[in-house]
């Protein structure tokens, strides 16, 4: 019976690490390496709202759900590469 008791347990903390990884807080520096962009680029975008992210403690942080919005609405304008179309 003690066994039985376990494993819903188990799987429930898998859902919440699961949960809590997707909403964990990203760095510029993480930002940067899997956007493909200069750390000075995100910070200079985080500055002037262009990209989506918050200050904390002085530094920059982002949750990915947020930059995947904001990458998908990038890609609708056409503008990626910084152009209008």
């Amino acid at each position: 019976m003690e066994s039985m008791l376990s494993y819903p347990i188990i799987f429930h903390s898998i859902l919440n690490h699961s949960e809590i990884m997707e909403n964990r807080l990203l760095t510029t520096s993480e930002v940067a390496n899997w956007l493909n962009m200069d750390e000075t680029t995100v910070q200079r975008m985080s500055r002037n709202g262009e990209l989506p992210g918050v200050k904390i403690g002085g530094r920059y942080r982002f949750r990915r759900p947020d930059l995947e919005e904001w990458l998908n609405n990038q890609m609708k304008k056409g503008n990626g590469n910084g152009s209008d179309g």
